[in-house]
């Protein structure tokens, strides 16, 4: 017997231009149940449309004033007014407030979508933020009106928090994390009553009132053996018309071969690295196409392997795929040499994990074991080749000191990347940070920091004074004193001419609409457009974005 199911991703207001993408996520999930017999319907929340649900006119209208004033104060070097600071906070309340009713007009729509199409579990994606609160809120409702249905809990939030979240509810008969493909086949038995949930790998599920349970971690070692995955408008409905900006993720691997004190991700998808055959990825190419029209994509993988990302390009040339693509590097196995071939199948953009230009930060407070000058090599090849190259920073590190900022900077001044990404250190459950706190001089009471951490919202539209402190701190460095300390570094290197906020997929995008060589006008104008929630300019790049992906040409 089969199943009927819903997955559905609702992430709160869709503020910046990757979260109009499409969910690769959800489409493997569907892929993996349409090819065990199953069906299903994925409800994707991340579209130009609910942009324009979620602000009326009249509210983007006060936006555009508030915006405008705000940015000439910033333009001018001057701090906020109290006037400024007033209309910002009225701004956030309604925004705030709109965005509650848009919650419960959406679970509305879920629990229609439920009666009519009679499913026998819906499974949540669970993001940060609003979209953390917000699914909560709409599986809660789903739950008081549909008894019957399996609700089940999955995606990034859950590999980072994993049983955690039954503090905040108890909505879910269980939370998934890690790889789902098999665990939602193996859920697809426990809603048909065949298999307990003792029985089914990777997830945390409650056993009574307070009990929480975890069943075995499972990796798929082969990946070649997943199924394709699906984006067919039937299953997908938002993939229709130009309601999703059509850059695909393509999973082309998983896991990671390092073990950097910070990073969650060997965590959430394992350590060592598991690829798909070059010939694989080019065929779930031709697939993806097929289904969307685009040969725009951007690797899933946080670290491709050097070979196989050479492979690939040397394949897509010599089939003439003509698509264009952007993805993760990672200086400590990147082969310079292998960047121009790169760049010349189609490769717009690349993000390195840099994180300090000091060897005593990279090696003492994030476990990296790469020289500078290896580092630099890496970064000066990848522009040559004309690629894009974006660089990420967590600044203020632990050991971090007046010498090695000045070290980054340096690093910096010289290199000059393409984009910088500036982070606070943010602590994620089950890193070494986090484990051996005190060896790094983070300081938290584990009780208090982890609920904060969870249902924290980052305010991206929004400057940092409006975001609220996490109970933690660094050495002698409190929550607001690193953010000030990110913002000042930030500060430093736009004063430099040194771009900070364009990352990869958005580089990506800007050489698909028009904008290559201006990434940082089109990443202010998406910060513009989204704070004051401009529905029709969005729109108008989404369509430009499009068509040049469908047409695999800038």
């Amino acid at each position: 017997m089969s199943t009927r199911s819903i997955l559905i991703s609702y992430a709160g207001y869709p503020y910046t231009f990757n979260s109009l993408m499409p969910d690769n996520g959800l489409a493997n999930l569907a892929g993996a149940l349409l090819s065990a017999g199953h069906e299903t319907l994925i409800l994707d929340y991340g579209t130009v449309e609910n942009v324009r649900r979620m602000v009326p006119k009249e509210v983007s209208c006060e936006a555009k004033s508030t915006f405008l004033s705000l940015a000439r104060k910033m333009e001018a070097g001057e701090e906020l007014g109290e006037e400024q600071m007033l209309s910002l906070s009225k701004l956030e309340r309604t925004l705030a407030d709109l965005g509650n009713r848009h919650v419960a007009k959406v679970a509305e729509e879920i629990c229609e979508e439920i009666e009519r199409f009679e499913p026998h579990f819906v499974g949540f994606k669970l993001w940060n933020g609003d979209g953390f609160s917000g699914s909560i809120k709409i599986a809660q409702k789903v739950r008081a009106k549909h008894k019957n249905v399996r609700i089940f809990g999955g995606g990034p939030h859950v590999d980072i928090f994993r049983g955690d979240i039954y503090r905040a509810t108890n909505a879910f008969d269980c939370l998934a994390y890690g790889e789902g493909e098999k665990t939602i086949l193996e859920l697809s038995e426990f809603a048909l009553g065949r298999r307990r949930l003792e029985d089914v790998n990777n997830i945390v599920f409650k056993n009574g009132v307070s009990t929480i349970l975890s069943t075995r971690t499972e990796r798929i070692r082969d990946l070649i053996t997943l199924p394709l995955p699906c984006y067919e408008e039937q299953v997908y409905p938002a993939m229709k018309g130009n309601n999703k900006i059509k850059i695909m993720v393509l999973d082309e691997s998983r896991g990671c071969s390092f073990a950097c004190h910070f990073c969650i991700h060997p965590y959430k998808s394992g350590r060592g690295m598991r690829t798909k055959k070059a010939s694989r990825i080019i065929e779930e190419m031709r697939w993806i196409t097929q289904q969307t029209g685009s040969r725009a994509f951007r690797y899933a993988g946080s670290s491709t392997p050097p070979g196989l990302a050479k492979e690939l390009a040397e394949l897509i040339i010599s089939e003439d795929l003509n698509v264009r693509y952007a993805g993760f590097g990672n200086p400590l196995n990147a082969v310079p040499e292998y960047f121009q071939v790169l760049s010349d199948s189609g490769c717009r953009a690349l993000a390195f994990g840099m994180e300090s230009g000091s060897e005593l930060i990279l090696k003492k407070a994030l476990g990296k074991s790469i020289k500078v000058e290896r580092m630099r090599e890496v970064l000066e090849a990848s522009k040559r080749a004309g690629i894009f190259t974006v660089v990420g920073i967590i600044f203020p590190a632990p050991f971090e000191t007046k010498e090695t900022e000045e070290e980054t900077l340096a690093f910096l001044r010289e290199v000059r990347p393409d984009s910088a990404l500036v982070l606070f250190p943010a602590i994620y459950p089950r890193t070494k940070w986090a484990t051996d706190k005190k060896k790094f001089g983070f300081v938290f009471d584990e009780a208090e920091y982890l609920p904060a951490a969870m249902n924290y919202k980052v305010k991206t539209l929004f400057p940092m004074d409006f975001w609220d402190d996490l109970p933690y701190s660094l050495g002698e460095r409190d929550f607001r004193t690193m953010m000030n300390e990110t913002a000042r570094f930030t500060r430093t290197l736009e004063r430099e001419g040194i771009t900070t906020s364009v990352c990869d997929d958005l580089a990506l995008m800007a050489s698909l609409a028009g904008y290559r060589g201006e990434e940082k006008t089109l990443g202010n104008l998406g910060r513009f457009w989204f704070f004051t929630g401009d529905a029709h300019r969005i729109q108008e790049l989404v369509d430009a974005v499009n068509s040049n992906a469908s047409a695999g040409s800038e």
